[in-house]
């Protein structure tokens, strides 16, 4: 197995609990480049190209079709809404922790808000994730596609707004699959 499958693999165990598997992370990995990274990454990993952006419907049907050992969807909406939580609260960019590095001229605050800041991220997609397996909302894929669409209309950065695209278009793909 390639160093990044032996990292991501070695990663599972802390993001089992959010919904993640070891591919997510490597796309985790990845985007500590930066944050748009991700989805090219999961690109990578799914054989869909390096070019793979959310209109890529190649990996968007490699996700869809991914399933668990046990024969259950790998990537299920609630998995989806974890992820976004993580990606949004964690400081996952290695520029902004250059620039603190730069500003405080010590490593001691970038290291302190990478780790709090994953911290919160863990936590906060740990409940996320946990409560909505525990509520059943995996299969209410209606009411999350509406969630997204507010938080579209409020996001402002474009990585972000791509992102919120991509996870509607995904959710609203499913919901024609399923419905």
């Amino acid at each position: 197995m390639h160093r990044p499958g032996r990292l991501g693999r070695g990663l599972e165990p802390a993001i089992e609990p959010l919904g993640f598997d070891w591919k997510i992370g490597i796309g985790i990995i990845g985007a500590f480049a930066a944050r748009e990274v991700f989805v090219s990454t999961m690109g990578v990993v799914y054989a869909a190209g390096a070019d793979a952006d959310e209109e890529s419907t190649t990996l968007r049907q490699a996700l869809r079709d991914e399933r668990t050992p046990a024969g259950a969807r790998a990537y299920t909406p609630l998995t989806g809404l974890s992820l976004m939580i993580f990606f949004a609260l964690a400081c996952q960019c290695m520029s902004t922790l250059a620039a603190v590095k730069r500003e405080t001229a010590t490593w001691r605050w970038p290291l302190f808000l990478f780790a709090y800041m994953t911290a919160l991220a863990w936590i906060v997609s740990f409940l996320v994730f946990q409560v909505g397996r525990l509520l059943g909302r995996q299969g209410r894929v209606p009411e999350l596609i509406e969630v997204l669409k507010r938080q579209l209309a409020m996001a402002e950065d474009p990585n972000r707004r791509a992102a919120l695209m991509f996870q509607i278009g995904v959710l609203q793909e499913e919901q024609l699959k399923d419905g």
